[in-house]
């Protein structure tokens, strides 16, 4: 989410921002900036700023987009087949085929 919303350098969200908008506590927010900037996500003072992504990041998240790239077209091909069964069960009801 971070490197799809901000561009690096970017100043990222306050633990207040962070808790009102996943709807967390403070401490929980605070627990998840350490988290960020111990992955390299964030650095700065308090982890106010978004870091660039590292080469290790960038590869990993190639995975992840290939992956739900593969699961998104094995939906659409089962959608497609779905509104397939769905039109030849049309056209068999249909009474004008008949």
């Amino acid at each position: 989410m971070i490197h799809r919303s901000y561009l690096p350098g970017e100043r990222f969200m306050n633990r207040d921002e962070i808790a009102r908008t996943f709807r967390i506590g403070t401490k929980e927010a605070a627990a998840a900036v350490r988290q960020l900037v111990a992955e390299g996500l964030l650095v700065g003072p308090r982890g106010q700023y978004v870091n660039e992504c590292s080469p290790e990041q960038q590869r990993r998240r190639v995975k992840q987009l290939r992956e739900r790239a593969k699961d998104l077209r094995r939906e659409a091909l089962e959608l497609m087949k779905t509104a397939r069964e769905i039109e030849q069960q049309m056209d068999t009801d249909d009474p004008k085929h008949t």
